[in-house]
């Protein structure tokens, strides 16, 4: 499934969406009018990149791309202060960048099978001393 209606850009008050295991190469463009998501669910495709636009999903407090083929963590989900839990389990990113420890709500992160750099295992560990749980085992 690559090709959505237009229509679906006029939904702006979903609450949740669920696009997983459906083969999309890429998170389709029409979520960024989604302005009052809260979950998100694009598990199970082949996405290799979560796109910059995601920073306008303000509202956004679960995002869950697990089993994917993402390979970074773009500086636009640090406008997502409601995040509370995110699992990018199963992708192929190796860095985790440095804001995420300034995720205030974030209370969940899974990265769990990734090929994560020893500085990322260490931005993990000081998440965790914050009271936050992790799950960053790698293969």
């Amino acid at each position: 499934m690559s090709n959505f209606p237009a229509w679906m850009e006029n939904l702006s008050q979903i609450r949740q969406l669920q696009i997983a295991n459906n083969q999309l190469k890429e998170f389709p463009y029409f979520i960024s009018s989604l302005t009052g998501i809260i979950t998100l669910n694009l598990s199970g495709n082949k996405i290799t990149q979560i796109p910059n636009w995601i920073g306008k999903l303000t509202n956004l407090e679960k995002l869950r791309c697990q089993r994917n083929m993402i390979n970074e963590i773009p500086e636009s989900l640090y406008n997502l202060q409601n995040l509370r839990t995110v699992n990018l389990s199963n992708n192929q990113i190796r860095e985790i960048p440095q804001f995420m420890k300034f995720l205030k709500n974030l209370y969940y992160l899974s990265v769990r099978n990734n090929p994560l750099t020893k500085q990322s295992v260490k931005i993990l560990q000081e998440i965790e001393e914050k009271g936050r749980y992790t799950d960053y085992k790698t293969f």
